[in-house]
C-alpha cells in the first residue's frame, strides 16, 4: 500500500505520464536516483511535479521506495538515508562474524 510522501527512484529511470495508467502519455523521464514528493495516490499511481510538469508515475517496488522523514524534491536527505543504510550493513556484519566464529568453534 503507497501512501503521499518522499519517494527514491532507486531501481532505474521512469516516465511521467499525463493520466495514471500505462496507456498514459509521457511527459517526460524522471531519471534514476531522483526523489519524487508524491502529492496523491490512485491505484498504485502518484501524482508528483518533476521539473515543472505535473503527472503521475508508478509506484511499483521495482522503481520507488519511501523515504522516511520530511524531505521535499529536488532535495533528498542522502547523508541520512546512507548513514541508516552503512548501520544495516554494521549490523549484518555482526551477524556474519558471529555466525562465522560458531562454525570455526564446530570445527
Amino acid at each position: 500500500m503507497h501512501s503521499i510522501g518522499t519517494y527514491e527512484l532507486y531501481k532505474e529511470a521512469m516516465n511521467l505520464r499525463d493520466k495514471p495508467s500505462i496507456s498514459g502519455g509521457i511527459l517526460l523521464e524522471i531519471p534514476l536516483g531522483a526523489c519524487i514528493e508524491v502529492l496523491e495516490v490512485r491505484d498504485g499511481w502518484g501524482k508528483t511535479n518533476y521539473d515543472e510538469k505535473t503527472g503521475w508515475c508508478s509506484l511499483s517496488e521495482v522503481f520507488a521506495r519511501r523515504i522516511g522523514g520530511v524531505t521535499t524534491p529536488p532535495y533528498c536527505d542522502f547523508q541520512e538515508l546512507y548513514e541508516n543504510e552503512k548501520k544495516r550493513a554494521d549490523q549484518l556484519q555482526s551477524i556474519l562474524e558471529r555466525i562465522e566464529k560458531v562454525l570455526y568453534e564446530r570445527t
